[in-house]
């Protein structure tokens, strides 16, 4: 019993320090117009080696949002990319015309990242 607690106390310590390192920033805008590739762009000012993820939400209503890749409804098509500097809002070329119910909607992409 003594040896179970032991290991497990270890590695409640091991997590524990493990969430310690991680960190978020909050980042929020608007969606451009329908009809681009980019609808939202911004700069996360992080070393992207060492983000370990991203929760992108675009506000559908008021307190309602939805996710990147919802195809439950006609017009919310859009995704995102992360590079070495901009965190964006993508939609692929032959659906730009397939983002009208979220053009020009606020959005909240929160970026986790290891310390």
């Amino acid at each position: 019993m003594n040896r179970s607690f032991f290991l497990l106390t270890v590695l409640f310590i091991q997590l524990q320090n493990v969430l310690c390192h991680i960190q978020t920033k909050v980042y929020t805008g608007e969606l451009s117009q329908t009809g681009v590739q980019i609808m939202g762009r911004f700069r996360h000012g992080l070393d992207s080696s060492k983000i370990v993820a991203v929760i992108p939400l675009i506000e559908h209503g008021p307190n309602m949002f939805i996710g990147t890749g919802h195809t439950a409804a006609k017009g919310y098509l859009v995704d995102w990319f992360v590079d070495t500097i901009y965190f964006q809002f993508k939609v692929p070329a032959p659906f730009f015309e397939n983002t009208f119910a979220i053009s020009q909607r606020p959005y909240r992409v929160t970026i986790m990242y290891d310390d």
